[in-house]
């Protein structure tokens, strides 16, 4: 009896021991945990695609970020020194993601250094991507991402942190962010253009009031800084076919939160924009709260 009983108990403690170190592997294996060195690695900013671009992003990048140290780096640079883990990488991404699946669209991306496939065996860590931030059409950029470079960056910043302290957050990307619920006590501003095509004029009628406008270009309430206000912000590849994305924000005019974020596939029934389904979710929220 002596004897089973030994058993029993050295195998209960070989399985509590076994859980364990697969408890420790798995939080290892996590987003969090990767990227946790985040704030204390140097950041390279990564310049040379679009000089235009470039100008922008090293304007607002020295003026506004705050959550890492980082340093400004050539192309040229970033292929030497893409696959070390001791670096983050912030760069656009032209027409495609990070991945490589074409989208049409220009995204801010923040990565960790890695290399892109690793092979079997090998001992360089596998990349990290942290983060895209839809900024511009590739083909045709219509100027916006002058405007809005400094949001995106703001952005981009909440949700590197909020992805060291969370796996939903790096998981779920910018939607994890968002704040839809505060839409209800905001002023919210459309551009006409951010308005799908598709939007029907019984939707309008049921949820637009005095506290949702529409302008030709609400972009000016960017610029200014408008307390309270949220303003729209759609991107999308310039002559958009079925299949494309469709991001659709409303970010704060004066602290840059994001409130609302949904990404869409654009068809011949849903074309880009703001749409039925967009409209009617801020607009639950904002009646069901006033009731």
């Amino acid at each position: 009896m002596n004897r089973f009983i030994r058993f029993i108990i050295l195998a209960l403690c070989f399985a509590g021991m076994s859980s364990v170190v697969a408890s420790a592997q798995a939080q290892i294996s996590t987003k969090k945990v990767l990227i946790g060195d985040f704030s204390s690695k140097i950041t390279k900013v990564v310049t040379g695609g679009n000089a235009m671009l470039d100008d922008i992003l090293k304007q607002e990048i020295s003026a506004r970020w705050r959550v890492s140290p980082y340093e400004f780096c050539t192309l040229e640079e970033y292929q030497q020194l893409k696959e070390n883990p001791d670096y983050y990488f912030l760069m656009f991404a032209y027409g495609t993601d990070m991945r490589g699946r074409r989208n049409g669209v220009t995204m801010i991306n923040l990565s960790k250094g890695g290399a892109s496939k690793r092979s079997k065996g090998s001992k360089i860590a596998k990349a990290i991507n942290v983060c895209d931030f839809p900024i511009a059409s590739s083909q045709f950029p219509d100027g916006r991402e002058s405007v809005w470079m400094a949001a995106a960056i703001d952005i981009l910043q909440e949700f590197a942190v909020k992805c060291t302290e969370s796996d939903f957050a790096g998981y779920r990307g910018l939607e994890a962010i968002s704040s839809p619920w505060k839409c209800r006590n905001s002023h919210i501003i459309f551009s006409e253009d951010d308005l799908s095509r598709a939007l029907a004029t019984d939707i309008r009628n049921k949820y637009f009031d005095d506290n949702i406008e529409i302008m030709d270009d609400a972009d000016e309430i960017v610029t200014d800084g408008r307390q309270n206000a949220l303003v729209s912000f759609v991107v999308c590849p310039t002559d958009a076919v079925t299949g494309n994305p469709c991001y659709k924000m409303l970010i704060n005019a004066r602290t840059h939160e994001l409130y609302y974020f949904s990404r869409s596939r654009i068809s011949a029934r849903n074309p880009e924009g703001f749409n039925n389904s967009d409209i009617k979710k801020i607009g639950f929220i904002r009646k069901s709260i006033r009731k």
